[in-house]
């Protein structure tokens, strides 16, 4: 059952996800990085998409998906992986990043710290 799922639906992630790829070749200078995890993602998720598709032809059980998924997370998350390529927050001072700086900027800084001013720091309120 889990396994058909994944094979009907897990193909228009795997789309969204080359789109997102296509957008972050316009930003080719300041996302090199990014557009390259992407594309790990992407084989990931294509792999994941192939052994469900296999278990459903052979019929066999869908907890064959689990190993497959714990050797996928493990490989999207180790060391200087895919996954670690997308920050919320600002490597330097700690403040939630833009979606555009999320999804286009390698160096995961927000826009004060990118241009060398200072964060602002917060004031009494009035």
């Amino acid at each position: 059952m889990a396994s058909q799922w994944i094979v009907e639906y897990l193909q228009w992630l795997f789309l969204l996800i080359l789109l997102l790829n296509l957008a972050q070749r316009r930003q080719y200078e300041t996302a090199a990085r990014k557009r390259l995890a992407t594309l790990y993602i992407a084989a990931g998720l294509i792999l994941f998409y192939a052994v469900a598709h296999l278990i459903q032809l052979l019929e066999a059980s869908d907890w064959w998906l689990l190993p497959t998924a714990a050797a996928l997370v493990f490989a999207l998350t180790r060391g200087e992986s895919a996954l670690r390529a997308f920050r919320l927050s600002c490597r330097s001072c700690g403040a939630r990043l833009s979606l555009a700086t999320i999804v286009y900027q390698d160096s995961n800084l927000c826009s004060n710290c990118r241009f060398g001013q200072p964060p602002e720091a917060p004031g009494p309120e009035t």
